[in-house]
């Protein structure tokens, strides 16, 4: 705004040591207050779950996928087993980026079939 006034270059102008130090607090300050931010919100491990998942559905541009397909397809280190997978699928099911419809197949087994929102891909 300075510079402005005297109708100098920004870039030609060198920063003075207060501005500096001011700078500086104004960096702590906002450093402190997003350590603060985040220590809040506790980044949840679920949602992280779901945007691997997300990820790997929008990469391979499913359009529909059996749960257990899409379990093999994202397989890491992230999922204990296919329980912690399925939780992952309710999640993403309760916020609208998938539907699951579940059938009976030959012997009894359960079929869970997963349509993609296509919302997912705009």
């Amino acid at each position: 705004m300075i510079c402005f006034l005297k109708n100098e270059n920004p870039a030609e102008v060198r920063v003075g040591t207060m501005t500096l130090c001011n700078a500086i607090s104004i960096a702590e300050y906002y450093r402190e207050q997003a350590i603060y931010a985040y220590s809040l919100s506790d980044v949840d491990i679920a949602t992280i779950k779901a945007e691997k998942v997300l990820e790997k559905i929008k990469s391979k541009r499913v359009q529909n996928i059996r749960q257990n397909d899409l379990y093999r397809l994202c397989r890491c280190t992230l999922f204990k087993n296919a329980q912690d997978f399925a939780e992952t699928v309710d999640m993403l099911e309760e916020y609208g980026y998938i539907r699951c419809i579940t059938s009976t197949g030959a012997n009894n087994k359960t079929i869970t079939d997963i349509i993609i929102n296509p919302a997912v891909y705009r």
